[in-house]
């Protein structure tokens, strides 16, 4: 009966923890600063008026992929039709090629408390509604096989 006893214990502390169900610890905001400025801030901006390599991350939290106007997605994450929820960025950080082959995001994040903290911070930084990306076809090359074509391109 004791032994009964010390596994319900056991149990009980288990999910007074939440990790009995997966359910990880809140990232903190301010180590997801720290590390978008140490490690994001090379390829992206998070103001409105910044530019960068890649995309806009103001407001990126609830909205879709390759939804900021004027920069050019890969035809691999303009398919990929995602919303940028926790879960799907969890993902896509921990392994962007995993989660969209072929995109252009190079690194990954994984350490999950790292990735927990970034989604935080990514979360208090909030952007004006986003208009869908526009393609044009002037410049979209209609031909997506052609080899010099720079988004055919792999890093590396």
């Amino acid at each position: 009966m004791r032994s009964h006893q010390a596994i319900v214990i056991f149990l009980l502390s288990i999910c007074a923890t939440g990790a009995a169900y997966g359910q990880a610890a809140p990232g903190n905001p301010l180590k997801g600063k720290s590390l978008f400025q140490e490690r994001c801030s090379v390829c992206h901006a998070i103001s409105m008026d910044g530019s960068a390599q890649g995309p806009n991350l103001s407001g990126v939290v609830g909205r879709p992929s390759a939804a900021v106007q004027g920069f050019s997605y890969t035809r691999e994450l303009r398919d990929a039709k995602l919303i940028w929820n926790e879960a799907t960025l969890d993902k896509y950080l921990a392994n962007p090629g995993g989660l969209v082959p072929g995109t252009m995001m190079a690194v990954a994040v994984p350490d999950a408390d790292e990735r927990r903290s970034l989604i935080a911070f990514l979360r208090t930084v909030q952007g004006p509604a986003i208009q869908p990306a526009r393609t044009n076809a002037a410049t979209t090359p209609q031909n997506s096989n052609d080899p010099e074509d720079w988004r055919n391109s792999k890093p590396g």
